[in-house]
């Protein structure tokens, strides 16, 4: 099996982005196109890397490929979640108090404000 592995990454890639790989010639083109990003995620599970793929499936708002995938293979996810989410609050015109508590702009609380 070994030596195979990146091209269970990349099926496991067309699987998500439900890309149509049934044609020979097409498949064999894809697979040029995205070995260099498979090899290097050669390391990592199958659970990891799908971890990835949904999590930019459902937090981006780019085009993302399998290069994205190894770009934040060792990120971590939940940390970058909630800083988008605070982002989009603060874009919101929510501010968050030193408590850790979001609150509408202008609303009072006795609460400092936090940067």
């Amino acid at each position: 099996m070994k030596g195979k592995r990146h091209i269970e990454i990349i099926n496991l890639y067309a699987k998500q982005k439900l890309f149509d790989i049934s044609d020979k010639e097409k498949y064999q083109s894809f697979i040029k196109r995205n070995a260099r990003a498979a090899i290097l995620l050669c390391p990592y599970t199958d659970l990891e890397i799908e971890k990835v793929m949904d999590w930019l499936k459902k937090n981006v708002d780019f085009k993302w490929t399998l290069e994205s995938v190894g770009k934040y293979i060792d990120e971590d996810l939940d940390q970058l979640e909630a800083q988008r989410k605070a982002q989009e609050m603060i874009r919101l015109g929510y501010w968050k108090c030193e408590h850790n508590y979001w609150h509408e702009k202008y609303q009072q609380c006795g609460h400092m404000l936090v940067k």
